[in-house]
């Protein structure tokens, strides 16, 4: 569930007439969880795709990564 400053964010994302592609990974990849929770979603997040092993974020990015990082 989400806190209500997440919650107050993500009813204001989804309030505007932004629409999105979303590709994310690690952490980030929570984000997806709050857009999708809350009532709106459909008219914001058009398609997303979180890559999840190396090989996924190499064939996305089009090149082998020498270093994969956090942040």
């Amino acid at each position: 569930m989400t806190d209500g400053r997440v919650r107050a964010l993500v009813e204001a994302i989804h309030a505007t007439p932004t629409q999105a592609v979303l590709y994310l990974s690690g952490g980030a990849s929570q984000a997806l969880g709050w857009l999708l929770s809350i009532p709106g979603a459909s008219n914001t997040v058009l398609e997303t795709l979180v890559p999840y092993s190396r090989t996924s974020m190499s064939l996305l990015l089009g090149k082998i990564l020498l270093v994969y990082e956090d942040f």
